[in-house]
């Protein structure tokens, strides 16, 4: 049986936050440090190939162009309207790079916000090896969010 800590609202996005911060490669580490935010607007793909049934696909601004998201397990949480959705995502960059993640989404049905979290675990196109993370938090009722990444790339 799956057991968590109740954590809501802010506190709870504030908390993902610091764990983010520390998860990120330091800058003026080996490689270059990619630092990058903007719009995303969230939406459907044409296909999803997810074994239950939940994939995204997302235009953004900035120095990420677009990502596609396919879900692979939902976990429960002590709180009803909660629930959190594991799986991984391709990441396109506006300089052709192409980023691999394994991302966590936590959506509150009662309030609509949701966090959408990406931790980075490769790529192609000069972003193999690559780390760092990427954050999104916003309102399924607008489907708007805002990012911010940190992208790192190991020196050659």
């Amino acid at each position: 049986m799956h057991r968590s800590t109740r954590v809501r609202g802010p506190l709870w996005i504030a908390l993902m936050t610091l764990a983010l911060a520390a998860s990120l490669p330091a800058l003026g580490s080996a490689g270059e440090t990619i630092i990058a935010s903007g719009d995303l607007k969230l939406g459907a793909p044409d296909t999803c190939s997810s074994p239950i049934d939940i994939c995204s696909r997302s235009r953004l601004t900035g120095h990420v162009k677009k990502y596609v998201f396919t879900a692979t397990d939902v976990v429960t949480t002590d709180d009803p309207n909660v629930v959190v959705i594991i799986g991984n995502s391709r990441i396109r960059l506006r300089d052709g790079g192409v980023l691999f993640s394994n991302d966590t989404v936590r959506i509150n049905n009662a309030t609509l916000d949701a966090l959408h979290l990406w931790a980075f675990t490769g790529g192609k196109r000069g972003y193999k090896g690559a780390s760092g993370s990427m954050s999104a938090a916003g309102s399924l009722a607008g489907v708007d969010f805002s990012y911010v990444a940190q992208i790192a790339t190991p020196e050659d």
